[in-house]
């Protein structure tokens, strides 16, 4: 939460305090958060967010009601249930308004889907521009300029002209807070450290797979890391060796590897910010290509957890549970190792202490921009504690409600069913597997539970509706066969 409330803080600094949260960071989460602090305080905020809840329901029950009001109730119900997406709302995180945004995306795609006007289409790539500006990875929703070409009521010239007038709307707000961020910063991107998290961090943090002997990036990498990282006396205080840093790697050794390369402060090369730390993106391909079939099998099994909010599958098709069985065989003997030495033990999935990842400036300038100031309030928020006994069964009795990848294939199955039966409207799959697309890309650089929720009110909409026009279909059959005796002509 802290870079949130420090990009809000600094946003109009000319030198401000921790420069590359300025770059990691996009500014749509933090003004929101920083403006609702400041005007509403934390009293205000719940009702913010509830009002936000409430609104992001009436949007899907507004575009589910052109498939029947029954769809468009079952819809609501089912997100009601869904204590992940009602979790979006209730905490601070690019969570709340990735979800408010994408349910807009989907509302004006699905409708401008049936438009020939260049204004619904105009809106649409500005809905996407603020996507990215809430998350870089959002920019797969760039490939919204495909859907003028599933206007079908338009001609070829038309549809040209609607995708042309869509990607220069958004290619104007792309490209302008790139240049925003050159002409402040120096660096000509919507954000720094992609090469850094698009799939480093999920193959070291997450499975533990980069390792020196993968190629020659692999070992600059690990030079690097004993020469700047396993030298700090508290590294070697708990017996980091290489091995262990790669084979037992981890979140504060991400953070400290991040550190040290800002504390390095190349100018140029694979270990700069200038190339955004390419370096980690040459390894993990190497990682990658080491073992492209296991890889496969691991994302996959990534995927299958994401898409059934829980762990207990019924298949493991990877080694990920052999990798997390080895780190705890390990964590075992190392904190043995560490009680002895009178060591305290660190907390979580981690053998060293909390590590710092943003470095700070040791004396950041006062001036700003335009002569504008941020006077941002600190953001109180409430310690709720760990979830009680009633809630977790709440949560586990949610996960049986929300559509996962069996409930995915049954939809499918029944579109496509629906399409067989004359049903033409095929809005909803198209714009659920542009969504379905960013979701994948994004957990290619982490397995995150929080970036699924956001999408679910699209990938309920999916379910549902799917059952809606199959419903539809096959109602429409049966009065063709009562009135002419035979199902299998198509109705007039």
């Amino acid at each position: 939460m802290w870079t949130y409330h420090a990009y809000f803080r600094d946003m109009f600094n000319i030198n401000p305090e921790v420069p590359l949260v300025m770059l990691f960071r996009t500014p749509l989460t933090p003004i929101f958060y920083g403006i609702s602090f400041d005007l509403f305080g934390k009293e205000g905020i719940p009702v913010i967010l509830a009002l936000l809840y409430a609104g992001t329901a009436a949007t899907i029950f507004y575009v589910m009601l052109n498939l029947g009001r029954f769809a468009a109730w079952m819809t609501v119900l089912l997100l009601a249930a869904n204590m992940w997406y009602f979790r979006c709302f209730n905490s601070v995180g690019s969570e709340t308004m990735q979800t408010v945004l994408v349910c807009v995306w989907f509302a004006m795609a699905f409708f401008a889907m049936k438009s020939r006007r260049v204004i619904p289409w105009v809106m649409l790539a500005v809905v996407v521009v603020l996507l990215v500006l809430n998350r870089p990875g959002n920019q797969t929703f760039a490939l919204s300029f495909l859907l003028p070409f599933f206007v079908f009521s338009a001609g070829w010239r038309r549809r040209v002209v609607l995708a042309v007038v869509f990607l220069a709307v958004y290619l104007a707000g792309h490209l302008g807070y790139a240049s925003l961020n050159a002409a402040r910063y120096g660096y000509f991107a919507i954000a720094k450290l992609g090469n850094a998290h698009m799939p480093f961090y999920r193959l070291f943090v997450q499975e533990r797979l980069i390792r020196p002997e993968n190629g020659p990036a692999s070992r600059r990498l690990a030079d690097f890391v004993s020469e700047k990282i396993l030298t700090i006396p508290v590294f070697q205080e708990h017996e980091i060796t290489e091995e262990t840093f790669f084979r037992y790697s981890s979140q504060r050794m991400f953070n400290a590897l991040l550190a040290a390369l800002q504390a390095e402060a190349r100018e140029d090369g694979e270990f700069s910010l200038n190339q955004d730390y390419v370096i980690l993106r040459k390894a993990a391909v190497e990682a990658l290509l080491a073992d492209p079939v296991g890889s496969i099998q691991r994302f996959t099994d990534h995927l299958l957890t994401v898409f059934r909010y829980s762990y207990d599958k019924p298949f493991k098709i990877s080694n990920l549970n052999a990798i997390s069985q080895e780190w705890r065989a390990e964590a075992k003997t190392r904190f043995a190792r560490y009680t002895d030495l009178g060591l305290p033990l660190p907390d979580g999935q981690e053998f060293l202490p909390g590590t710092p990842m943003y470095l700070a400036r040791d004396s950041p300038g006062e001036g700003t921009w335009f002569g504008w100031h941020v006077l941002a309030r600190s953001w109180d928020v409430v310690d709720v504690g760990p979830p009680s006994p009633q809630a977790k069964t709440i949560f586990k009795i949610s996960h049986h409600l929300i559509p996962n990848y069996y409930w995915f294939a049954l939809a499918g199955l029944l579109w496509v069913g629906a399409w067989f039966m004359g049903q033409r409207d095929f809005r909803i799959p198209i714009l659920a597997t542009i969504a379905l697309f960013s979701l994948c890309v994004s957990l290619f650089g982490s397995l995150q539970w929080d970036f699924r929720c956001p999408f679910d009110p699209v990938f309920t909409s999916f379910v549902v509706g799917g059952a809606a026009v199959f419903v539809a279909g096959l109602s429409s059959r049966l009065r063709w066969f009562q009135n002419h005796g035979n199902p299998l002509e198509p109705p007039v």
